[in-house]
């Protein structure tokens, strides 16, 4: 890792004084076997002692790129979110701003001091009290013993942990060395603050005061780093957001719209178990159900009746097509439910029987669907209109068949889709009632404190 001093024109026109953090082509690959990693380790540094040309970017056996081909600055000033899914690069990038991995490829230049905090505070000794991290993270950082002899007390008071302050941060709980490492990072007020998921640590009133603090950090021209999973964090305190998918970097733009694009990998990862591929059940095709009751479904689904897609919102159309050796009086229905089979939605058909005839035919119901973005699953049934038996069913003994909707990424549907909120009402028409001068007095006097005389 390289400083804007080593640099004496700076990068390529950019000033000094505004980019604290400028990454290149930053690259770094790992290898899943400990012994040929031991191995590699070695070669690699041979080759850096005595070799002129450059490292191959050839992956050996077992290995594989942690980060590959990521450029992105950051400005004074500047609060950037990152997010990805697990093992996506996220804690590898911040490693590499702060030089504790070597590049494989590319540069990373910094302008300033940059700290990282991570629930395991500032890269505290276990062994050496809270006392005595706070003063050797200030020397780690340049700062002088007499700025930390005048912000102790704060620091102190910051954090909360009272006399632990002198107890050795091995006996410390995860949010205690956060509450301190974030403390000290906030006072000691360094150039840039990488922040690794700390702010899922500790209690409430803790999380509320690492929301709050940076925000004077970050007007005073402080520059933050933030990794987290939070929605809700990451939208509130960053200007901008960065998305990593496998090593690479796949979005750099405006906060909600990161955040939409984070949202939309977590609902189509293979990992996650509410998205179930639909093409790889069996009986998905014509001819699902067959039965003895006279009564067979050929086909049944669920369109947009707009376009093509299905948005939050939309009316859709459920349609069955079946073919009928009798005519029979049926009613008929549909119910919708989560991807995984575990939650009904809805439940709707017509009372009334309809008229099936002999032959082949269609039937079909339009509703207005206001699920929010994810991956659904439709199941059908046609029952006899005299006894509630079932003449034919679709989507039961065989797989059902699947969908998806789709919702505009705005703030508010970013928070639905972190909490994975089914549903999306209209919008409701809020009132406020005024409150004369008078009634808000008398509510006064009534909820002051009681008088006991």
């Amino acid at each position: 890792m390289r400083t804007f001093a080593d640099e004496p024109g700076g990068l390529e026109g950019r000033s000094a004084r505004d980019v604290v953090v400028s990454m290149r082509g930053a690259s770094r690959k790992f290898c899943r076997d400990l012994r040929r990693a031991v191995r590699y380790g070695l070669a690699d540094a041979a080759h850096d002692l005595f070799a002129r040309r450059a490292h191959d970017a050839t992956l050996r056996l077992d290995e594989f790129w942690a980060l590959r081909n990521v450029s992105f600055d950051v400005r004074r000033g500047e609060s950037v979110g990152v997010m990805g899914l697990n093992g996506a690069g996220k804690s590898t990038l911040l490693k590499l701003v702060l030089g504790t991995l070597r590049l494989t490829e590319g540069e990373t230049i910094v302008n300033g001091r940059a700290a990282a905090l991570s629930e395991h505070g500032l890269g505290f000794d276990p062994v050496l009290s809270g006392r005595e991290n706070a003063y050797m993270a200030a020397a780690v950082l340049g700062i002088d013993r007499r700025r930390i002899d005048a912000a102790f007390g704060s620091i102190a008071e910051f954090s909360g942990i009272g006399e632990f302050i002198d107890a050795p941060v091995r006996a410390y709980s995860s949010g205690m060395r956060a509450r301190l490492g974030f403390a000290v990072a906030m006072h000691l007020e360094p150039d840039i603050l990488l922040v690794d998921e700390v702010l899922a640590v500790g209690d409430v009133g803790f999380q509320r005061q690492c929301i709050d603090h940076p925000r004077r950090y970050l007007d005073a021209g402080g520059s933050l780093l933030l990794v987290s999973h939070n929605p809700h964090v990451v939208q509130y305190m960053c200007d901008r957001c960065l998305v990593l998918d496998r090593g690479t970097l796949i979005f750099d733009g405006d906060v909600v719209g990161g955040v939409g694009r984070y949202l939309e990998a977590t609902r189509t990862a293979s990992t996650d178990p509410i998205v179930i591929d639909a093409a790889l059940m069996p009986g998905i095709g014509k001819h699902a159900v067959a039965s003895d009751t006279g009564v067979n479904i050929d086909d049944f689904g669920i369109t947009g009746t707009r376009h093509q897609a299905i948005e939050t919102g939309d009316s859709v159309r459920v349609y069955v097509r079946y073919r009928s050796n009798r005519d029979v009086h049926a009613r008929w229905g549909f119910c919708l439910l989560t991807a995984n089979l575990e939650t009904t939605i809805a439940c709707e058909g017509p009372l009334r029987p309809v008229a099936i005839s002999a032959g082949t035919g269609e039937l079909a119901g339009t509703v207005r669907l206001p699920l929010t973005a994810g991956r659904y699953a439709l199941r059908v049934a046609v029952m006899d209109a005299g006894n509630e038996l079932p003449l034919a069913m679709g989507g039961f003994q065989e797989a059902p068949r699947y969908f998806t909707v789709e919702m505009p990424t705005t703030l508010r549907n970013n928070y639905r889709m972190f909490t994975r909120d089914l549903i999306a009402l209209d919008e409701p028409v809020w009132e406020q009632t005024a409150v004369d001068e008078d009634v808000r007095a008398g509510a006064a006097i009534a909820t002051g404190p009681a008088n006991l005389a």
